[in-house]
């Protein structure tokens, strides 16, 4: 906008125009130094949110806890869940809809934690159980190898042959020693199954009888068995035993008796 100055002069004749230097006109959008435009920031507001920790926290407890069934009681890790849960219930900033459900699984965690331990109780209780059961079939498997290893008792041991003499309610066989062929004794049987040891060193369970036609003792047999003649003395007794089985082992007593080869 112009700006016109007029002069006036002691002539009043003589008037000049002054023009002075024209001032731009502001433009729109320029800057304008009555009016600058200052930038107003505008404050960020973050929503009302839990700490990050208590939500993840939260979240991972109820994963875990749902992956909990249909798991065997003793597999499950209650007592770090149980912690978990109690550590968001110390957390002042739990929203009450978390508190609520900490307190919840709490108490479910606690019952089945007590079952946990009865359960682990009891499984000790039972594995005490076996390892007595052990003991006591291992102590019988010793005392039953004791029994089969303990000394065997005849009432006389030796070979057994048949007898020429024959009389009485009986059949007559000899007892003789293996070495030399000697009567020990003289056995009377009507058991067939004696016919079956004839030359074999045996065994005989029965009753030594005195017979005055005999020259040596009658052994009214009930039992008889083949033996080993090395197990005399070891784990076989008798109280008769042939003369040279003794002189082999010295340290044997028994009481033998002698007698013809009839």
């Amino acid at each position: 906008m112009a700006i016109e100055k007029i002069e006036k002069k002691a002539d009043d004749a003589n008037i000049e125009l002054v023009k002075t230097q024209e001032k731009p006109i502001d433009q729109p959008g320029a800057e304008s130094l009555a009016n600058p435009i200052v930038p107003i920031e505008v404050a960020k507001i973050s929503p009302t949110t839990q700490p990050i920790s208590v939500q993840a926290e939260f979240d991972r407890l109820e994963s875990e806890f749902a992956a909990m069934a249909g798991k065997p009681l003793d597999e499950l890790p209650i007592p770090r869940l149980l912690a978990g849960y109690e550590g968001l219930l110390k957390d002042d900033h739990l929203p009450g809809s978390m508190r609520r459900v900490a307190q919840a699984k709490a108490a479910s965690l606690r019952v089945k934690a007590h079952a946990q331990t009865e359960l682990a109780a009891l499984r000790k209780g039972q594995e005490e159980s076996d390892s007595k059961l052990a003991a006591l079939r291992t102590d019988r498997t010793e005392i039953q190898q004791r029994v089969a290893d303990k000394i065997i008792a005849y009432t006389a041991v030796g070979t057994l042959q048949p007898s020429t003499l024959q009389h009485g309610p009986a059949t007559l066989y000899r007892l003789t020693d293996p070495a030399n062929g000697r009567t020990l004794c003289y056995v009377r049987s009507n058991d067939a199954k004696f016919g079956t040891f004839l030359e074999k060193f045996v065994g005989i369970k029965g009753e030594l009888v005195s017979e005055p036609q005999l020259s040596v003792k009658a052994l009214v047999a009930t039992d008889i068995a083949a033996v080993d003649p090395a197990e005399v003395t070891k784990k076989v007794s008798a109280q008769i035993i042939p003369p040279s089985i003794l002189s082999a082992r010295p340290a044997a007593q028994a009481s033998t008796g002698a007698g013809d080869s009839q």
